[in-house]
């Protein structure tokens, strides 16, 4: 109802939802919600990207991730506010938790520690 209607849900809202939905066992509606949170819109909104790194964690930890296009646009979003460790430990975790991690993920990784160290060269 809320996405027909436009209507982004909060932090507290996407999480109760998704827990509620795992613990009845409805795993690929609970992705489906886990999905549809976008950095990109979370960055300035409702969600911060701190609370979707906890959230990505905390559905990990239930067997649920991010698809690869998710998880690449949260890994880039962290780098471009120079969040460089968060997102290397994001992607660790994922890949610790059991997620299916591919190059698109770890490229934008690279490519913004490459940056980092290019810079840091340059001072």
């Amino acid at each position: 109802m809320a996405k027909e209607q436009n209507i982004p849900l909060n932090i507290s809202a996407a999480a109760l939802l998704v827990r509620s939905l795992g613990m009845v066992g409805m795993v690929d509606e609970a992705l489906i919600v886990f999905n549809d949170l976008d950095p990109e819109r979370a960055a300035g909104r409702s969600f911060s990207e701190e609370d979707i790194v906890g959230l990505v964690l905390k559905f990990g930890e239930h067997g649920v991730f991010p698809d690869s296009m998710k998880l690449t646009k949260l890994i880039t979003a962290l780098c471009r506010n120079r969040k460089t460790n968060k997102a290397w430990d994001v992607l660790h975790d994922v890949m610790k938790l059991g997620g299916d991690v591919k190059a698109a993920s770890c490229n934008a990784l690279l490519t913004c520690l490459t940056r980092a160290w290019e810079t840091q060269q340059c001072n």
